[in-house]
């Protein structure tokens, strides 16, 4: 983790970013191909959305905005106010709204264990650009919004 966590706070900020989107993408496909080869049952609605333009509005723009406000942003943002320099501290800050942030999507048990990850993958990109001084919230708050568009956008063209 140390070393990843090196490797990305070098990086360039749109490399951050296209890692972010990229690594949410693999654990998205990673769960799906697992739940498929093992019949994990499903609801219909998993992986789809709603494709109303209210329903873009909440899922692209709203929900990452309040969901990276309070999982990711305030967590570590808290977490710095009192742990000024014990990045061990942040870690377990990371897992901690990570579990929050998976809870938090009980459509399903398996929804809830693949929005953990997402919370792991966004919780430590929000912690980089934290540590960089790079306006964490922002940047954090689009990588989830992009995120959410592509699904949305894939429900649109290929759902139901």
């Amino acid at each position: 983790m140390i070393k990843i966590y090196s490797y990305l706070y070098k990086s360039h900020t749109f490399k951050i970013i296209l890692y972010a989107i990229g690594s949410t993408l693999v654990v998205n496909i990673f769960f799906v191909i697992l739940f498929m080869l093992f019949n994990v049952n499903t609801d219909e609605s998993f992986n789809t959305y709603d494709t109303g333009f209210l329903d873009f509005l909440l899922i692209v723009l709203l929900a990452p905005f309040c969901e990276t406000f309070i999982f990711q942003y305030m967590p570590l943002k808290l977490t710095s106010y009192f742990y000024k320099k014990k990045t061990n501290v942040f870690f377990y800050t990371i897992i901690v709204s990570s579990v929050l942030f998976g809870l938090m999507h009980f459509k399903s048990i398996q929804y809830m264990l693949i929005a953990f990850f997402y919370g792991l993958i966004w919780s430590f990109s929000c912690f980089i650009f934290f540590r960089r001084k790079q306006n964490p919230f922002l940047y954090t708050t689009f990588i989830h919004s992009i995120y959410n568009f592509i699904l949305f956008v894939l429900t649109v063209f290929i759902g139901d």
